[in-house]
């Protein structure tokens, strides 16, 4: 059952990642991605050596204690917004991006309270599905800019 989930959740996403075009640029001396999409605006992407890896919880509260580009108000990422930095390739994270997890699942804010789960994207593949807010994972944190 959970396999045609995440096929299912795969599809969607691929559908859906089809209809954001995202144009992204590096900023090397501040560690973060800059995108722009029609639908989501422009997003500033934490892009740095070091990685948290933590439950859902912990993935939130790091974002909002994240100090990176002069900027605090970082928050983790929707699905959708996510989907934003795929491309069609392996790893599927934009190439700007320098920084990937060796263990590449990264929390959503996608929150299912009836479940107690969370939406998590692998970056090597683009697969997305659902997971127990108790496992840890990796974040990449967010903002609007």
């Amino acid at each position: 059952m959970k396999k045609y989930i995440i096929i299912s959740l795969l599809l969607c996403g691929l559908l859906h990642a089809e209809e954001l075009s995202t144009a992204c640029y590096r900023d090397n001396d501040k560690n973060v991605v800059i995108c722009s999409e029609k639908k989501l605006g422009r997003l500033m992407w934490q892009d740095e050596k070091q990685s948290f890896q933590g439950t859902w919880e912990q993935a939130q509260e790091y974002c909002k204690i994240v100090n990176l580009a002069g900027y605090r108000d970082w928050r983790l990422p929707t699905e959708t917004e996510l989907l934003s930095i795929t491309e069609r390739s392996n790893p599927t994270l934009n190439t700007i991006f320098k920084y990937i997890a060796d263990s590449p699942w990264y929390w959503s804010s996608n929150y299912n309270a009836n479940s107690s789960s969370a939406i998590i994207m692998r970056f090597w593949d683009g697969i997305s599905g659902w997971e127990n807010v108790s496992r840890r994972f990796y974040v990449r944190c967010v903002r609007q800019d």
